[in-house]
């Protein structure tokens, strides 16, 4: 795959070109004599390449025993897309539901992604995380400043979503720009929940921010903005110092570049480590003179809306021979050959874990009775065990034999609720899924489990290293059990 030119060198070549090059004066329309309207303008048939270097360098911030353990971290990204608009503004008042806000996005674009290549460094073991080839078209979402990502194709995994979803993305910039005409050294104050959504963060308690429109040459305005951020990202505080400057093309009402540097440290969370580094973001965007990969024939999957509100991810476990689908809610936490954990959070609040395991197959017609589940739900639980909220025996969609137990008890002197999941297969494979939370996370955990549930599917294993056929087959090797 063809690779990019070094971005940041990139960067001021085309700068230089756009105020050096041609012989032709550029003609810009100032507002008056003074101001410069900084205004996008929206094209649906436009298409633009956009090149995105991103670097990271610092720490990871683990909890330890006694003190926090810290490794080292070096990320490396180097983006190419095409990027076309398909939708700017709110859809009529008459097409929207209950909750408009859920109902009106701002901004609907495709991206069609021609190179992802990231190194990430932690405590000198790589890795090198890839988009599938076939979850290479995206669609853009924004609804206010909320920026949402899904693919026409099937359900991204975590790790794709973060490999596109970084810091400076340009429908998130241009909600930075100035409202109003202005003129060379205007200076205003950032919006809090748009610098939210520029760095990635859920909410910015406070912002010292501030942009100054500091030139205007040959028909492009330099506009530069720093200061520092307090906010929160998935529940965990965050503190966002930042420089950066963005050149904007008067002529075309688009943004052409962005440089950005920073350094945030980030406290240790219900689903990430902390972080205390520095990055570097620096991204080109170029009209292109043809539509590419997103011609209205290529974007055919991209058409109507219904799907633009799906935005559950997949995972996938040969290990443990399942495959999930969730909402972005979830997160996985740990994995091995004996089980994966994920846990909910939402608005920043750890609602729920999930703890899937495999069982030992079972022969065809051996199947446990749901009251033996019960009884070895209740004997595992021991003192911790209350009461059986409900129970209950279905069959999936896909065909699955699933027993359901709702269970009552406390841990710690706290109530406690756990869901447990007994699945099997028509050919006798079993897994276990247990749902742990506090008492007083019930409601807003919901169906949560039910979701995961309905789209789990059994896969092929693929034997740990550590197990022999005969350790796989006679269930030594597996840990949980409900």
């Amino acid at each position: 795959m063809k690779r990019i030119t070094p971005i940041g060198c990139l960067t001021n070549v085309l700068i230089a070109a756009a105020i050096l090059g041609s012989g032709d004066p550029l003609s810009v329309q100032a507002a008056d004599s003074n101001r410069y309207d900084l205004k996008m303008r929206q094209s649906y048939s436009e298409v633009a390449d956009v090149q995105v270097a991103y670097e990271v360098q610092g720490q990871l911030v683990l909890p330890g025993e006694t003190e926090a353990e810290k490794l080292d971290l070096e990320v490396t990204a180097n983006l190419v897309y095409q990027d076309r608009l398909l939708f700017f503004g709110e859809i009529p008042e008459a097409q929207q539901g209950a909750e408009q806000e859920e109902k009106s996005p701002s901004v609907q674009a495709a991206r069609y992604y021609d190179q992802v290549d990231v190194a990430m460094k932690i405590n000198n073991q790589e890795r090198t995380p890839l988009l599938r080839d076939q979850r290479r078209l995206i669609g853009v979402q924004r609804k206010n400043t909320i920026l949402k990502f899904h693919s026409p194709t099937g359900p991204l995994r975590r790790e794709e979503l973060d490999l596109i979803h970084l810091p400076g993305d340009p429908y998130v910039l241009q909600l930075i720009l100035p409202n109003e005409p202005i003129a060379i050294g205007t200076i205003w104050q950032q919006d809090a929940s748009a610098l939210a959504a520029l760095l990635g963060l859920d909410a910015v308690g406070e912002s010292d921010v501030k942009s100054e429109l500091k030139s205007v040459e040959r028909g492009y305005a330099k506009v530069e903005f720093s200061g520092n951020i307090q906010g929160a990202t998935v529940g965990v505080a965050s503190e966002i110092a930042i420089k950066a400057r963005y050149y904007f093309d008067l002529r075309r009402g688009k943004i052409a570049s962005l440089q950005m540097v920073g350094r945030e440290r980030r406290g240790i969370g219900h689903v990430s480590p902390g972080i205390e580094a520095t990055f570097r973001l620096k991204m080109v965007l170029e009209p292109r003179t043809d539509a590419g990969k997103l011609s209205d024939g290529e974007l055919v999957s991209m058409r109507g809306t219904a799907h633009w509100d799906n935005q559950q991810l997949a995972y996938h476990s040969a290990v443990l021979g399942v495959s999930l689908q969730h909402d972005q809610h979830w997160f996985v936490t740990a994995e091995d050959d004996r089980a994966t954990v994920l846990r909910r959070v939402h608005r920043g609040e750890l609602i729920a874990q999930c703890n899937v395991s495999a069982l030992p197959d079972i022969k065809k017609g051996k199947a446990i009775t749901l009251s033996q589940f019960q009884e070895d739900i209740k004997k595992n639980l021991g003192t911790n065990f209350g009461t059986f909220v409900n129970a209950g025996e279905s069959t999936s969609r896909r065909g699955h034999l699933v027993y359901r137990v709702e269970v009552a008890g406390t841990a710690s002197e706290l109530p406690v609720r756990w869901i447990y999941y007994s699945l099997t297969d028509t050919q006798g494979h079993r897994l276990a899924l247990v749902f742990t939370m506090e008492g007083d996370q019930v409601q807003p955990f919901g169906a949560a489990d039910r979701e995961i549930v309905e789209h789990l599917a059994f896969v092929a294993r693929t034997l740990p290293k550590t197990a022999s056929p005969t350790e796989a087959s006679n269930g030594k090797k597996e840990s949980a059990k409900p």
